[in-house]
């Protein structure tokens, strides 16, 4: 019986003296009293799950997945200190992996703007007063006035 648990686990067992008069015995087992088996009351889910795992589409799906989403969480792990998380409950648990991945969003755009470790960009400055003027046109003339 495996770990002892008896509620998760289904056994089988075959009698010593079917085991004994059949002809495949030293195959099974080598006791006199018969063969036991445990089998996990899931274990026909566990199947299916294994047999998908050799599907072309599940090979495509983990190769997608080595690209496009172990990268993100070893930089988060990395550079981010999300090894452990800080807060407990699961909403404070999810709040802290989306601010995580916001500044993770942030940080390429800004890359793919044309922001990294240079200088202040004399745009900026301009586009700055562009976005105050649009927050100030929203305050203070309501939200159809923009564009």
């Amino acid at each position: 019986m495996p770990s002892g648990c008896t509620d998760q686990f289904k056994q089988y067992r075959a009698k010593g003296r079917v085991c004994n008069a059949c002809p495949l015995k030293s195959q099974c087992t080598t006791s006199n009293t018969g063969r036991k088996l445990s089998r996990h009351v899931a274990e026909e889910a566990f199947e299916r799950v294994r047999a998908f795992h050799q599907t072309d589409a599940y090979k495509k799906a983990m190769n997608k997945r080595k690209v496009w989403v172990e990268p993100l969480f070893a930089e988060a792990k990395a550079w981010h200190g999300m090894r452990r998380y800080r807060l407990r409950l699961l909403w404070r648990v999810t709040i802290e992996a989306l601010m995580c991945a916001a500044g993770q969003n942030l940080k390429r755009l800004l890359k793919k703007r044309g922001w990294g470790r240079r200088p202040f960009p004399a745009e900026a400055l301009y586009a700055f007063f562009v976005a105050l003027c649009d927050l100030r046109l929203y305050l203070f003339t309501g939200f159809s006035q923009l564009g």
